[in-house]
């Protein structure tokens, strides 16, 4: 059985997760220019990454912003890949929702603890051991949060893009023959060549 093709499905989820991160970080940013309380849109809307376009803040805010689209990306892509590698090519969209989703959650993670270490390394001043403790556990569980709430459209497209690109012709094997026709370059019975006496 050949192996499924991967690449299209690990495309579409590193890529849809970035762009997932890019606006839930858009959304976020808006919703505190327009002076919403963080208490009222955390149940809804969190972002692993923190839009750079923020007030007093410099190249190292959009270095980091572009660092963490570019790590949920990467964990995306590798986790998609390493559960569509194992799948089925008939069967194996589930097994690949689940490792987009998972690889969503892991990205958003790694991504929001990256953001939240920026954050701590841009005060010049020193910051108490459990303010570091505090920032970096709430940045790892927005990210989290993300990656659970809005991972499953990443999922969702992966496994449709999984499914369409594996799937096989009615009628035909998948070695790619019609069942019952001769083996690869055999031929037909009409062309073969005589049995040799016995």
């Amino acid at each position: 059985m050949p192996a499924p093709r991967t690449r299209p499905a690990v495309l579409v989820a590193s890529g849809l997760a970035a762009l997932g991160a890019c606006l839930a970080s858009l959304a976020v940013h808006l919703l505190t220019l327009a002076n919403v309380a963080h208490a009222s849109r955390a149940v809804f809307l969190q972002a692993p990454v923190v839009f750079p376009y923020l007030r007093a803040r410099g190249a190292v805010s959009v270095l980091t912003f572009l660092l963490g689209l570019l790590l949920v990306a990467a964990v995306v892509a590798l986790v998609t890949w390493l559960g569509a590698r194992s799948a089925s090519r008939e069967r194996g969209a589930a097994a690949v929702a689940l490792s987009a989703w998972l690889g969503t959650v892991l990205g958003g993670c790694l991504s929001g603890a990256v953001s939240g270490l920026a954050f701590l390394l841009q005060l010049n001043r020193s910051v108490p051991p459990e303010l570091v403790v505090q920032q970096l556990t709430g940045s790892f569980s927005s990210g989290a949060h993300w990656g659970v709430t809005e991972g499953w459209l990443v999922a969702v497209v992966a496994a449709v893009v999984f499914a369409l690109t594996n799937r096989t012709r009615p009628g035909v094997g998948a070695a790619g023959r019609v069942p019952g026709s001769p083996a690869p370059g055999r031929g037909t019975a009409a062309e073969q060549p005589p049995a040799p006496p016995r």
